[in-house]
């Protein structure tokens, strides 16, 4: 794989005017931190491809005791219990980084401090830049792929699992669960698309709710029970709550101005937290550049479910996040290969809720 920094030299050309351009100096754009994956998700190990998960419907039978039936006699009981099983999948995806020192030119490691035939050095500012960069690409492809991949994509580099979001919908689509229709997804631009009617957010997550508390109470009171939102939707939500609840209630006393009730660290619906998932938003948006699509997929989406119900299936952790760099004398090349190897899952198809 080809290492591309564009623009990074476009000002300097020669040796000279490479000492006023330096990497002590540079600034970084700023972007939204993705999440670390792992800790979003349960991670199961030791799982193998074609390892089933059976799952046990063990609800109480309320009709189990009866009346005896006296004269030293007993009632015959029965005890059943019903079961369903899905299966792991999990697939490996891997990419190698070649980097060859000696192809850089003079003013391209003046700008890194390089020395000049330093070719095996991994301590170095460059390859410490792309060891963190390669790092967080890998997260950031864990969160397309449990999410987002589907296993008959028509490009053949991201035909790998059936993330989450495919499985959601496949379930949907057969009945099971719950589904709000987000109407501003389905507009044809981006514009129309992020014009969000005031109370979106707001009628998103009380459907899902009301859904929840009349079909599937136990979902309520599930450990780890949460909503994951985009920020487009959370923020909407947000404004809906100042706009709707701040404005004769919830300033604070002491301060009035700068402090408030509601606030994007502490949103949640009902004592429900609610996650922002800016990971969404950020593979949503690199889709739509990378097919040149006129709009987006479904920009805005929202999800109600435990952490439980979207087990990461792996080998072991080294396989779930592996990471090795080299230096191979012979060729004179630092090479770094990262990879994963993962399945995720709806584990229980009617705990959830979703709006999309």
């Amino acid at each position: 794989m080809a290492i591309v920094i564009d623009g990074i030299l476009d000002e300097v050309n020669d040796l000279c005017s490479a000492d006023k351009a330096n990497i002590n100096n540079a600034i970084f754009k700023r972007y939204v931190e993705d999440e670390n994956f792992a800790n979003h998700h349960e991670v199961m190990t030791e799982i193998r491809n074609g390892q089933l998960i059976p799952i046990i419907d063990a609800a109480p039978d309320y009709g189990f005791l009866k009346v005896s039936q006296g004269n030293c006699q007993t009632n015959v009981c029965d005890v059943s219990t019903t079961s369903s099983v899905k299966k792991w999948s999990p697939i490996d995806y891997d990419c190698r980084i070649v980097i060859c020192k000696e192809n850089l030119s003079c003013d391209f490691r003046k700008f890194w401090n390089m020395k000049c035939k330093d070719f095996d050095n991994m301590e170095d500012a460059f390859i410490q830049f792309l060891v963190e960069l390669v790092s967080r690409n890998q997260n950031a492809s864990m969160w397309r792929i449990g999410y987002f991949d589907d296993s008959e994509d028509t490009n053949p580099d991201y035909a790998g699992v059936d993330g989450l979001f495919k499985q959601y919908e496949a379930i949907i689509t057969a009945g099971g669960a719950f589904r709000y229709t987000i109407p501003e997804n389905a507009e044809a631009t981006i514009v129309d698309q992020m014009d969000l009617a005031d109370d979106r957010a707001y009628q998103a997550l009380k459907a899902m709710y009301d859904w929840a508390a009349i079909n599937n109470t136990q979902l309520l009171s599930a450990p780890g029970i949460h909503f994951d939102l985009t920020p487009e939707l959370a923020y909407n939500y947000l404004q809906w709550l100042q706009t709707n609840k701040e404005v004769n209630c919830c300033f604070s006393q002491t301060d009035g101005v700068t402090e408030s009730r509601y606030a994007i660290a502490n949103l949640n619906y009902l004592g429900i937290p609610i996650n922002i998932r800016n990971e969404w938003q950020s593979v949503i948006k690199w889709q739509q550049q990378t097919t040149g699509a006129t709009n987006y997929d479904n920009p805005h989406r929202a999800l109600l479910t435990y952490r439980g119900n979207k087990p990461i299936g792996t080998c072991d952790m080294d396989a779930f996040r592996s990471f090795d760099m080299w230096y191979e004398r012979k060729d004179k090349e630092i090479l770094i290969d990262v990879g994963t190897s993962l399945d995720a899952k709806v584990v229980v198809d009617e705990d959830f809720a979703i709006a999309y």
